[in-house]
C-alpha cells in the first residue's frame, strides 16, 4: 500500500474506476489507508447501478456503506422474473433517505409495492432533475413524480404493460387527474405499447418543453397524435425537437435518447423554433394539419429532417416543399421510392442548398436526384442505394463534382442495378475528397 500511494493520485483513481463499486467497498475494508482513498474520492460514486442479480445481503451491505453524499445518479435494473426482489430493495434504498440524487432510473410494479418506490422519490424530491420511470401502473407513479418534484426537467416514461384497447373501459378505474401544474419539464419521452396517459393534457402543462419523443406501436396511436401535435403547437413555444415513431420498442433500447441539457430561452437554436423533426409514423388528417402549421412556423429554423417509411410520407413531403425549408442541413428519407416520392425528394433537395448530410439508405434513387445532389456545395456525407434507375454517368458525375464530399455509405442492389461493382469503384475513385467509405452489396 505504501508503494501504491507514491503513484500520482490521478493514476490511482483512474485504476480504481475500472472496479465494480461492490469491490471498492471490499477494498476499503482492508485497511484505513484504502478506506480514506476509496471513500474520499467523489468521482467513484457519482453513479450507482443496483441489480437484483446481486445477492440480497451483499446488495444491502454495499448500499449502506456507499458514501451517499457523493451519489448523484441511481439506476435500478430489474429482471422480468425478479419482481419478488423489488420490495426489499426499494425498502432498503428508501430507508437510506438519499436526498442528493439528481438522476434516477427506477421500475415500479404492483408486485414491487409502489409505496416503497414513492419513498425513494420523496427523499430526493428537491434535487431530482432527470427521471427514467418504468411502470405498469398506468401513469400513477408519473403523476406522483410530477407533483412532488418541482425541479424535474427531463422524463423518460416507459409503460411496462400492454392492453388490447388504448383507453380503459368505463367500468374500470379512471386514471387520477394530473395536478394543475405548470411543470418545469424540458424533455419528455413516452415509450409504450399502449397508454391510458393523457399525453396532450400533460404537454399542455409543460410550457417550457424543448424536446418531445413519442414511441408507440399500438394500432390506435394515431388517435393520440391527433391531440398531441396540436398541443405541442399551442403550448410549447420553446420546442426545438420532435420525434414520433411507431417502430418496435427494441429499436429504442438500441438507440437511447440522451439527456439534452436544459437551455435558456434565448439559447435555443433559431429563437426557440423547431430545428429537428423525426417522423416515422402515419398521421390522421387532423394531426397532419397541425404538423403543417408546426413546420410552417419553423420553415427558417428546421435543420434536421427524417421522414420514415409511412403512408402519409408523400403528404408530409408536399407540406415540406410548400414550406420551402431553406436552412435544412440534414435530410433522411426512407419511404418507398416511387416516381412521386422521387420527384418530391428531388424538389426538396433543390430547395435546400445548405444541405450537408443526405441519407436515402433503403430505396433506389434516380439520376435526376443525383443531379440535384451534385448542386450542393456543402455536401459532406451521403448514404444511398445504387438501384436500377442509376446509371454510371449519373453516379460518376455526382462523385467527381462534389468537392466537399468526405463520407459515403453506398449499398449496391446487385439484383436490380445495371452497374457492376467495378463500375461503382471506378466512379468512387473520381471523388478526390473522400475520406471514409462503407460499401455493401446483396450479391
Amino acid at each position: 500500500m505504501h508503494l501504491i500511494r507514491l503513484l500520482p493520485r490521478e493514476v490511482i483513481h483512474t485504476t480504481l474506476s475500472y472496479l465494480m463499486q461492490s469491490d471498492l467497498i471490499a477494498l476499503a475494508e482492508t485497511c484505513k489507508a484504502w478506506y480514506t482513498l476509496v471513500m474520499g474520492w467523489p468521482g467513484l460514486w457519482r453513479e450507482i447501478d443496483v441489480t437484483t442479480s446481486d445477492h440480497h445481503d451483499a446488495c444491502r451491505r454495499f448500499l449502506q456503506q456507499a458514501p451517499a453524499q457523493y451519489v448523484r445518479t441511481l439506476r435500478y435494473h430489474l429482471g422480468d422474473d425478479e419482481d419478488h426482489m423489488t420490495q426489499h430493495i426499494f425498502d432498503m434504498i428508501g430507508d437510506l433517505k438519499w436526498n442528493w440524487l439528481e438522476e434516477l432510473m427506477i421500475r415500479c410494479s404492483e408486485a414491487g409495492e409502489p409505496y416503497s418506490a414513492k419513498a425513494i422519490i420523496y427523499n430526493c424530491r428537491k434535487s431530482l432533475k432527470r427521471l427514467h420511470l418504468i411502470s405498469d401502473l398506468v401513469g400513477e407513479e408519473l403523476n406522483y413524480c410530477l407533483e412532488m418534484c418541482p425541479n424535474l426537467e427531463h422524463v423518460i416514461y416507459e409503460e411496462d404493460y400492454y392492453t388490447i384497447d388504448l383507453y380503459h373501459d368505463e367500468d374500470e378505474d379512471e386514471l387520477d387527474p394530473l395536478s394543475p401544474g405548470p411543470y418545469q419539464l424540458r424533455q419528455l419521452t413516452i415509450l409504450c405499447d399502449a397508454t391510458d396517459l393523457n399525453i396532450a393534457d400533460l404537454i399542455s402543462r409543460c410550457p417550457h418543453l424543448e424536446s418531445f419523443h413519442f414511441y408507440c406501436r399500438h394500432p390506435n396511436y394515431k388517435d393520440q397524435l391527433s391531440h398531441i401535435i396540436p398541443a405541442l403547437l399551442e403550448h410549447c413555444p420553446n420546442l426545438h425537437t420532435v420525434e414520433i415513431s411507431s417502430k418496435e420498442r427494441s429499436m429504442f433500447i438500441k438507440d437511447q435518447i440522451s439527456w439534452i441539457p436544459a437551455k435558456a430561452h434565448n439559447d435555443i437554436g433559431c429563437g426557440g423554433l423547431l430545428h429537428k423533426l423525426i417522423m416515422h409514423a402515419d398521421l390522421t388528417t387532423h394531426a397532419m394539419d397541425g404538423l403543417r402549421k408546426l413546420i410552417g412556423r419553423s420553415k427558417t429554423s428546421l435543420e434536421k429532417l427524417d421522414v420514415g417509411n409511412m403512408q402519409s410520407g408523400t403528404m408530409l413531403f408536399q407540406a415540406l416543399i410548400t414550406a420551402q425549408l431553406i436552412n435544412l442541413r440534414e435530410l433522411s428519407c426512407t419511404f418507398a421510392g416511387d416516381q412521386t416520392a422521387i420527384a418530391q425528394l428531388k424538389a426538396q433537395i433543390e430547395l435546400s442548398p445548405r444541405l450537408e448530410r443526405v441519407f436515402i439508405p433503403h430505396f433506389g434513387i434516380s439520376d435526376a436526384v443525383l443531379s440535384s445532389l451534385e448542386q450542393l456545395c456543402n455536401l459532406i456525407e451521403l448514404r444511398f442505394c445504387v438501384d436500377s434507375p442509376v446509371t454510371y454517368n449519373g453516379l460518376a458525375s455526382l462523385l467527381s463534382q462534389s468537392p466537399s464530399l468526405q463520407d459515403i455509405d453506398l449499398h449496391h442492389n446487385y439484383q436490380r442495378s445495371h452497374l457492376s461493382m467495378y463500375d461503382i469503384i471506378r466512379a468512387l475513385a473520381a471523388c478526390r475528397s473522400l475520406q471514409k467509405l462503407r460499401l455493401s452489396s446483396n450479391a
